[in-house]
């Protein structure tokens, strides 16, 4: 029998230019989509604000209809808008739109939303999921990192290094802000391969904060 290792050789991630390209990580040979977006100035100036509230907003996790999305992230960050309305309504007008079509391509009803600003470290090892399919968005701060297929040591899993997990950290590639990307988990169905590796940027040692978005397939166990 192939290994994971010997048996990946290409590329499995795919630049897309608008939404419908991204559709394409519904085919087996994609574990990864990821389409780059121009930031928006009044979003930005609207969370720099966020992340000096003393204390700072609770992370948002919930499970939603994708049409119930915009309401309950609308209501947890109204208290904080004041001032810079225009960067709230386009925010949640943003994780709307997203919330929607992300909902339609995973044909899920069904989202796991969570919407967060991180102080802190979460995930220190490169690892994959066991989730259908993922979307993130990072708003504000380092995006998430994540490794080719091509550079994976895939029998090395269980070590406790990211340098034997990936060949050469060199080629680690990151989310910009704004950027979108879509990631395969274990349990996505006719996956032509392993999930996509990926961690959280380390935060301890540098004066940065991340917003995050994050929508998660509704996986029916």
């Amino acid at each position: 029998m192939t290994s994971p290792s010997q048996a990946i050789h290409s590329t499995r991630h795919l630049q897309c230019n608008n939404w419908s390209e991204m559709t394409a990580i519904r085919e087996p040979d994609h574990n990864l989509v990821y389409w780059p977006r121009s930031e928006d100035s009044a979003i930005i100036r609207f969370l720099e604000a966020l992340t000096q509230q003393t204390p700072l907003p609770a992370p948002l996790k919930e499970s939603l209809k994708a049409t119930e999305v915009a309401d309950c992230l609308s209501r947890h960050l109204a208290p904080y808008c004041r001032g810079y309305e225009d960067g709230f309504d386009r925010l949640c007008a943003d994780v709307e739109e997203l919330a929607t079509s992300f909902s339609s391509l995973a044909s899920s009803s069904i989202l796991r939303m969570t919407f967060a600003l991180i102080q802190h470290d979460m995930c220190r090892l490169f690892h994959t999921d066991a989730i259908e399919l993922r979307l993130l968005c990072t708003y504000l701060g380092p995006g998430t990192l994540w490794v080719p297929d091509e550079y994976v040591n895939w029998d090395q899993m269980n070590s406790a290094s990211n340098e034997a997990r990936v060949q050469d950290l060199s080629k680690v590639r990151q989310f910009a802000p704004f950027e979108l990307g879509i990631l395969k988990g274990a349990m996505y169905d006719s996956n032509n391969g392993p999930a996509v590796l990926h961690r959280s940027p380390s935060l301890s040692e540098q004066d940065h904060m991340r917003v995050l978005l994050r929508f998660d397939s509704q996986v029916d166990w």
